[in-house]
Order: structure tokens, then sequence, then C-alpha cells
């Protein structure tokens, strides 16, 4: 098992995990991308097989040029995959090899005069020879991406679900993107994505991000600048992202965003986010939204209205870090399923006020046995068994969840509090003379 230790001078780290990306000083300098270029540092290892792939679309489907780094080009036909397979022992690949054990090429695609690209990808298999499509590594390290004419409906795709992945992708840098409106999977699963321009995109034309880092190996993200007012689905937009400690969002304008589910999910070193200033009122999924994010202490929700919301289920689970849930402005009329909401939050104390009454699927795992520092949850309207097991809860606390319970049918359901302090001198008849069964 490794062992880490953080070095202090006095009371100073000294070194922060959030430092920043230092390009490899072995790696061949990158020039930047003049308009509808793209250049890329590829990595070419000493074994048979170094395949690289990049399809592009022109405006009127003219051929376009390749430069492979290693005395070699190709006139490369419009919206067609190009497939190229580097010798480690080409001369003209002698001194670059790295420390890393890898030589490099620097690949340039570019459009002739007059000719502009509407479409670029790097994320398609290789077709030949027979077999390659069981590849899913691609060596790409560094990346210039210059594409003002992409258009409306297409996408830019570097990372992917199933395609050839840049696992070793360190460094994007985008000048533009175009008109598109997609940047879904943008980056899934680039691992080892360190650096990015992010705070010069231009996000206004954007409606959805679905997946946009999903299990990127991103440290930090500075958002501020976008302008996200026409995004729509953020759905799995940073889940398993496990490296990512800070992002700063806390501008955005989310009123449009209608599906949020999974959206930080398992960001398991983010400590701290501001979503205070979010407009969510038309969203309408918050499912696993925050799951898993066990380093994350602080989170301002008090002020959010989820009142399009239909599903809270696991939002919060895993938080062990969490110490308060504030929900003072919470409305969930069209909310029915609360499952799991704040299960294994270990360190929270505090959540609430919340009215479930619409909700009717709650499970007793929604508040039970692993909230071990519960003092206070105040909801009401809760009509669905549940349980409180195991926390903190005092007398006056138990009042308080009893006479906020929902009058129901008699002996129906069963609100278990066990474990629970305040279980010697607490009153169930509040809950009793409402129709439910105490256990406790």
């Amino acid at each position: 098992m490794s062992t880490y230790i953080k070095a202090y001078l006095g009371t100073t780290p000294l070194f922060s995990e959030t430092d920043a990306w230092v390009r490899p000083a072995d790696w061949l300098p990158l020039p930047t991308a003049a308009a509808n270029t793209v250049r890329g540092l590829y990595a070419v290892f000493n074994q048979t097989e170094n395949y690289v792939t990049v399809q592009m679309q022109t405006s009127n489907n003219a051929a376009y040029n390749i430069d492979w780094g290693d005395g070699t080009t190709t006139t490369a036909a419009s919206n067609t995959l190009i497939t190229k397979n580097y010798n480690y022992n080409n001369t003209a690949l002698n001194g670059t090899l790295t420390t890393r054990g890898y030589k490099q090429a620097i690949i340039t695609v570019s459009a002739n005069v007059g000719q502009t690209f509407s479409l670029c990808r790097i994320d398609v298999k290789p077709t030949t020879p027979a077999g390659l499509q069981n590849a899913t590594s691609s060596a790409w390290l560094d990346l210039n991406l210059n594409l003002p004419s992409l258009t409306t409906g297409q996408r830019l795709y570097i990372g992917s679900t199933t395609g050839f992945i840049p696992r070793l992708l360190e460094r994007v840098n985008i000048t533009s993107w175009g008109a598109i409106t997609n940047v879904t999977e943008l980056f899934r699963n680039t691992i080892s994505l360190s650096s990015l321009n992010e705070t010069e995109w231009n996000f206004a034309n954007i409606t959805s991000a679905t997946n946009m880092f999903f299990t990127s190996g991103i440290r930090t993200l500075d958002c501020s600048n976008w302008n996200v007012s026409n995004v729509v689905s953020y759905t799995n937009m940073f889940r398993d992202c496990a490296n990512l400690q800070s992002i700063k969002c806390s501008n955005w304008n989310t009123a449009a965003g209608t599906q949020m589910g999974f959206m930080f999910m398992a960001c398991t070193a983010l400590e701290d986010i501001d979503v205070s200033n979010w407009n969510v009122s038309n969203n309408q999924n918050f499912a696993y939204m925050f799951q898993s994010c066990r380093c994350l202490r602080n989170i301002n929700v008090s002020n959010w209205n989820p009142a399009a919301g239909t599903t809270i289920n696991n939002m919060f689970e895993g938080c062990a870090a969490l110490t308060d849930l504030v929900t003072t402005n919470w409305t969930l009329p069209l909310c029915t399923n609360a499952t799991a909401f704040i299960s294994g939050c270990l360190n929270l104390r505090k959540v609430g006020p919340l009215n479930l009454s619409a909700v009717t699927t709650l499970t007793s795992s929604a508040f039970a046995g692993t909230c071990y520092s519960l003092t206070s949850a105040e909801f009401s309207g809760i009509k669905v068994g549940v349980q409180f097991t195991n926390g903190m809860l005092g007398a006056t606390a138990l009042n308080n969840l009893y006479n906020g319970l929902a009058t129901i049918p008699s002996l129906s359901q069963t609100i278990t509090v066990t474990g629970n302090y305040g279980t010697t001198s607490d009153d169930p008849s509040i809950a009793t003379n409402k129709g439910w069964i105490v256990t406790g």
C-alpha cells in the first residue's frame, strides 16, 4: 500500500495538489493552430502498432491535408476515415525520444486555402487491418484546435465511450469550436487530462453538456466566464471526475437546465462548490447529483427552488463530510422519489426544512442507519414508511419529526427511530394519533 506524506514549511504546504500542470520538458514544442487547423503531438512507442485516425469534413467536401510529422503527408478526402500507423524506427523521428519511453510526431491537419472544416473527429477506431476495431486507446498527448467553422448540429469529437479514446492526452487548447451546440462526451474518458484553456471558450450556443467531462482526469476548472444560459442538459457532466478538486461556476445562469442528474456524481476529491445562486426552477431531475462526493464539506442550496423536480433520489448519498444541508426555500410539489436522499451522510447534523408530501417512493434507506451524526431533521408531509435510526436525535427533534408526519390511514406505515437517545423521553403518541406505527 502506498504512503503519502504532505510536507510543510511551518504551516504552509510545500506543494499543492492543485498546482498548475507543467508540460514535460522533453515534449516537442507544439505550434499554435491557425484557423481551420488542428495540431497535435502524438506518442510513438517501440511497437509495431502506433495507429492514429483523423476524419474531417470540409465545407464543400474538398480534400484537405495531413502532415504526419514523420516526413509523410496525405491528401485526405472529406469525411473519410484516414488511418496512419507510425514506424518507431523512422529516422525522421530520431531525437524525439522522451524519458517516458516514446518518440513523438507533430500532426498538422489543415484545410486548403478558401476551405473550412465543418466536422472534426479523432475518436474513430481504425478499421484496417482487420481486428483493429478492438483497439480502444489512441496516443494523443497535446492538442491545439482552431475550428471556427464547425457547424450547428455537428460536434467536436475528442473523447469517447467506446471509440478510439485518447487516454494519454494531457493538454487541449481550443481557440474556436465554431457554432456547435453540443459538447456531449467532448472529454469523456480522457483520464490524463490536466490542462485546458476553458476560460476562453464561448459557451453561448451550447445546449447540451451531457457527459462532457465524464471520467476526465482534470483537477481544476475555471468556468466563471461560461454563458450556460442555453444549456438544457447537464446530465453526467462531471461524473466520475475523481481528481476534480476545484470548479468555479458560481455565476452560472442555469435557468434553462432541465436535466442535472448525476452531474457531479463520484467527484470524490471535490471539497467545496458554490452553487448558491443557481436557478434550478426548471430542472426536473436531481437524482445522484452529488452522490459519493465524499469530501464535499460545504454546499449552499438554501436558495434553490426545485419546484419542477420529480426526483431527488440519492442526491447527496455518500456525502460523508457534509455537516449541514439547509433547504429553506425548497418546494417539491412534483417530487415522487426521495430514495436514499441523504443516506451515508456520516457527519450530517442538520437537514431541512423540507416538505415531502408528494413523495411516494422513499424507502427506509433515505435517512436511516448511516446518518450517525443527525441531530435535526426538519421534514413535513411524509406519508410513506421511513427510518431515522442510529442518529443523535433528541426528544425535541423526534417530536418535531412526529409533528411533521402526514395523517394517514391507521397503522398503514411505520416510522423507525431506533438508536436515537431521545427515544427515552419522546412522545410517540404524536405520530400514533396520525395513524403511524412508531418503532424505537
